[in-house]
């Protein structure tokens, strides 16, 4: 579904199943998804989960929290909706970011367009992909 208002539903989903505040705890995180604290550690490990280091404890120790967003990009790639509702969930976080932000996805943009074209046995196109939508449905200049 490419339904505008589908992708604001995701996100009031996400809203609910969520704390209200930027950073949580491992245990929070397993306790939202459903799994434990050290499987939410061991998929940071792997780069599965979005994890920051912060230090505490005046400098003594170093904590690890997971952001908000890192949270529900998981819960969006873990998901087995079909491929249109992925995609709507996907834009419509994509939606959320800051020009900066869009402006650093939209450079990592051909690297990953490579990769799939060579898991799919794809040549490379050129010029394929273009420029990110903005949330008005208009494009960025490259």
């Amino acid at each position: 579904m490419s339904d505008p208002k589908y992708s604001q539903l995701e996100l009031q989903h996400f809203d609910q199943l969520l704390p209200r505040k930027p950073m949580l705890r491992a245990q929070e995180v397993a306790d939202i998804i459903g799994i434990s604290d050290s499987m939410v550690e061991k998929l940071a490990e792997i780069g599965r989960l979005q994890a920051c280091e912060l230090n505490a404890g005046k400098g003594l120790r170093m904590t690890r929290r997971y952001p908000r967003s890192g949270i529900v990009l998981f819960l969006l790639q873990s998901k087995t909706y079909p491929i249109e509702d992925y995609l709507a969930g996907v834009i419509g976080l994509l939606g959320q970011l800051s020009l900066p932000e869009l402006c650093r996805v939209q450079a990592h943009l051909p690297d990953l367009l490579a990769r799939a074209q060579a898991r799919s046995g794809m040549a490379p196109k050129t010029g394929v992909g273009g420029p990110l939508p903005r949330g008005n449905g208009q494009f960025a200049p490259k």
